[in-house]
């Protein structure tokens, strides 16, 4: 019965060494390739995500723009419909850049050009800028 229980024991402690030894071995025979693995990955995914990156810029640049036209938009035909529900044009808003009283709008500015007629154009800036960044014609009709 004693030999039985040694044969058990021996056989448990060479089981446990075939188990453990070859897994913590080969853990410290590649534990620099472990620690190279995860810089290369690191530096993979750094280098695919710059191009992620650019394009979001790109489109919070793109909304900006977006956003800056359709305001001028929103202008030009609240400031068309002024004019339609009966203001009457000043002389000195025709052919010139005159600033929005609103504070909200501060940074645009509107130019009523005429056409001929009853025609006239209303171009929205933003900022100082010479192009327009929005613009719309109508019949308005002045007393």
């Amino acid at each position: 019965m004693p030999q039985t229980k040694l044969h058990i024991e021996r056989c448990r402690q060479k089981l446990k060494k075939q188990i453990s030894y070859p897994v913590s071995k080969k853990l410290m025979n590649n534990s620099g390739l472990i620690l190279l693995e995860i810089m290369l990955g690191v530096i993979i995914l750094s280098i695919a995500m710059i191009p992620l990156i650019g394009l979001t810029i790109t489109h919070y640049k793109e909304v900006w723009e977006s956003r800056r036209k359709s305001t001028a938009l929103y202008l030009a035909q609240q400031k068309l419909e002024e004019y339609k529900s009966g203001k009457k044009i000043e002389s000195e808003e025709i052919n010139r850049k005159i600033p929005f009283t609103d504070p909200d709008f501060a940074d645009y500015k509107y130019k009523v050009c005429p056409l001929g007629g009853n025609t006239y154009k209303i171009e929205i800036y933003y900022h100082d800028n010479e192009q327009p960044l929005a613009n719309l014609t109508g019949e308005i009709i002045t007393p």
